[in-house]
């Protein structure tokens, strides 16, 4: 039976009746009702000829009842704000992991037409995320895309499953989906020789030079630098306290990236540079900051990256971002022969292994590498 159009009680409605499946749908009354029901009917009777029967036999939804499973792009969206007012996450961390769902998880389209976005979290699986995965990798997007989408939903889920609102983890193991992956390559360091072109280019410049001799003589991150105030600073015991990291994106002074402080040693050069330095600020006066390498009217630095761009311009130096001064502090102390734990300890590393993994090629041979080898044959003696 084709759908058709009848009146009932002054009102035009379609009615259908398919293999079994029936259904009526109240139009309206009068002319405008009469054409609209034509026209339903209509298009009823094509979504039959075609064979998509399904379209005009649709399950209506069920309302959502009061108390019921939030949303996914909901619930981690309140999460990430949560961890971050907390002082769990940096601002960094928010906006990194809040672009990777916005842009692969919450539009991503399921079989069933669904938005994963708009999934109770309760019915999200691993499966589904498998396949966020799938298309990341599709789209030849670099691990870090992953693994922002992963760490994220893995965090979110480990919450939900402590506090009882869901059994099962989604986001606890996704290896089989991630698989082998090339990893990015290892942004470059600055050469010994370019990092003394550039610190010739700085001389001059006021605060510069002294903000570029700290960043490739201490490792520090650009977030920290700007953090740094007089009392950070302590020349005569010859080392830098980092106890804290300026956050433009937060606009705010936050803890280090690891939540702890640490202690970097400087070398005698650097601290003559900064003896300089911090003479010259004595006469300008440090401000209700104190901070030793203020920006504009005395605050927090904002505009730094069009400056360093510049910079590297004029120094005659190919450009690589500022956090490439922290690469090359590491791997020029480690080709120097520096022990790799120290290393570690001054860059604020959680483990060794992390720095090891990162600068593995950096790290010097020692005249008792050969005699380690000699003992070895000693287990055959």
């Amino acid at each position: 039976m084709a759908a058709k159009v009848r009146e009932r009680r002054n009102a035009h409605w379609v009615f259908c009746n398919h293999e079994g499946q029936r259904r009526a749908k109240l139009v309206g009354p009068g002319k405008d009702g009469k054409k609209l029901a034509d026209a339903l009917a209509k298009q009823w009777n094509a979504w039959l000829t075609l064979g998509q029967a399904e379209r005009v036999f649709e399950k209506k939804a069920k309302a959502t009842p009061a108390g019921a499973m939030p949303r996914l792009r909901d619930a981690v969206v309140a999460w990430i704000d949560r961890r971050e007012a907390g002082g769990d996450f940096r601002a960094a961390t928010s906006a990194a992991y809040g672009t990777a769902l916005r842009t692969w998880v919450f539009p991503h389209v399921l079989p069933d037409g669904r938005l994963l976005g708009d999934v109770a979290i309760h019915e999200v699986t691993r499966e589904q995320i498998g396949g966020v995965i799938a298309a990341i990798k599709a789209a030849k997007r670099s691990r870090s895309v992953i693994g922002h989408v992963r760490n994220a939903l893995r965090g979110f889920y480990t919450e939900c499953v402590e506090m009882k609102q869901v059994t099962v983890n989604p986001a606890l193991d996704l290896r089989f989906f991630i698989g082998r992956m090339k990893r990015a390559p290892k942004r470059g360091i600055f050469s010994a020789e370019e990092c003394r072109q550039m610190l010739r280019a700085a001389e001059g410049e006021g605060w510069w030079s002294a903000f570029l001799s700290m960043a490739l003589g201490t490792g520090l991150r650009w977030g920290e630098l700007a953090g740094l105030t007089r009392d950070d600073v302590d020349l005569k015991g010859r080392r830098v306290h980092v106890r804290q990291s300026w956050s433009p994106k937060a606009n705010a002074v936050q803890d280090p990236k690891t939540g702890k402080g640490r202690v970097v040693p400087m070398s005698a050069e650097l601290v003559a540079v900064m003896r300089a330095h911090m003479e010259t600020r004595t006469a300008e006066g440090w401000g209700p900051q104190s901070l030793v390498f203020p920006g504009e009217n005395g605050r927090h630095m904002r505009h730094f990256h069009e400056r360093w761009a510049a910079f590297l311009k004029r120094a005659g130096v190919a450009h690589r971002p500022f956090h490439c001064t922290r690469h090359s502090f590491a791997s020029h102390a480690l080709k120097a022969g520096v022990r790799p734990e120290n290393v570690q300890r001054w860059l604020g590393h959680a483990t060794l292994s992390m720095t090891i993994d990162t600068y593995r090629e950096y790290i010097a041979d020692h005249e008792s590498d050969a005699r380690d080898v000699e003992r070895l044959g000693e287990i055959l003696c």
